[in-house]
């Protein structure tokens, strides 16, 4: 009843009527010279729902799209908390050790609150903060973080091929991938936190077949291009090439050429150490920032050589 009548008053407010409402189909409200369709009342009645349901209305649509509220902070807001806050802690890597020592679902479910509060939730945190770093960079790359699907890897591995059958990950990464990459296989930057393995990455991790092909023909049509991408003083002062070579030549691939070594690889990445109190340190974003960007050459070649805008 008290819906009905906040909606004869507001629907007499806004359409000019001042006598009471007569059903016939339409709605005429008495007095005024408009005719209202019976769907405007429904309208009205949904406007005065919003009034007097007030704060739970937009309490219970904030909570409908939980979508996380640092992503609503503005960029500035959100550069100044990456110089006071810390992301990962101590916490971080005695987890991964002890989860290292007790891979097992029974442990795992009796600490999960631990891996939530000090592995997935700073990690988060930490891909939030760092979007707008990365728009600075290249705005062809995402820092996603979606907990499923995003950039946050899975704590779970697949074990369906291996002979290891242990069921969770002693690590947790980050990859910041090309907008246009679909998986783990596409270009972009990396950040791999295991208790006694800290690095990060960037570049291309065992790319198909006919991506690899394209990175190959580029090395051999702009060879200059590539040494600049990996000799050049901002690659080559912080990082190393990692990842795996062909013993031969590839098929196709002259054995004799001046850069074989390169033309073998099958991971075109590059990767430096980082310690404990790096990656625990207050502004570790702006520090990942500066390292992304001394490896940002290689990145742009590869993305050119496959096809994609950097």
């Amino acid at each position: 009843m008290h819906l009905a009548l906040s909606a004869n008053t507001i629907a007499m407010a806004l359409f000019g009527g001042t006598g009471p409402m007569v059903d016939t189909g339409l709605i005429k409200i008495t007095g005024g010279n408009h005719w209202m369709p019976s769907f405007y009342l429904v309208a009205s009645a949904f406007i005065a729902g919003l009034f007097i349901l007030g704060g739970q209305f937009w309490e219970r649509l904030k909570h409908f799209f939980q979508w996380p509220v640092k992503r609503c902070q503005p960029p500035r807001r959100r550069e100044e908390n990456m110089v006071t806050n810390r992301y990962f802690s101590s916490e971080t890597f005695a987890f991964l050790r002890e989860l290292a020592e007790n891979n097992n679902r029974q442990w795992f479910q009796q600490n999960k609150k631990r891996y939530e509060e000090h592995v997935k939730d700073p990690a988060i945190r930490f891909i939030i903060d760092f979007d707008p770093l990365l728009r600075k960079i290249s705005r062809q790359f995402t820092a996603d973080p979606r907990p499923v699907g995003g950039s946050l890897f899975r704590i779970y591995r697949d074990v369906r091929f291996s002979k290891d059958k242990s069921p969770y990950k002693n690590n947790t990464g980050i990859q910041l991938r090309h907008n246009q990459g679909k998986d783990v296989h596409a270009p972009g930057y990396y950040l791999h936190l295991e208790t006694r393995n800290v690095f990060a990455g960037v570049g291309i991790w065992r790319p198909d077949s006919t991506t690899l092909g394209k990175i190959r023909d580029a090395i051999i049509e702009d060879p200059s291009g590539w040494k600049k991408a990996v000799e050049g003083k901002p690659f080559r002062s912080r990082f190393n090439l990692a990842g795996e070579s062909l013993h031969r030549a590839p098929r196709g691939y002259d054995p004799d050429h001046p850069l074989i070594g390169d033309l073998k690889r099958k991971d075109f990445i590059g990767m430096t150490t980082l310690t404990h109190k790096a990656v625990t340190s207050p502004g570790f974003p702006k520090d990942f920032a500066d390292i992304c960007k001394e490896g940002t050459p290689f990145v742009k070649f590869l993305c050119n050589a496959i096809g994609l805008p950097f």
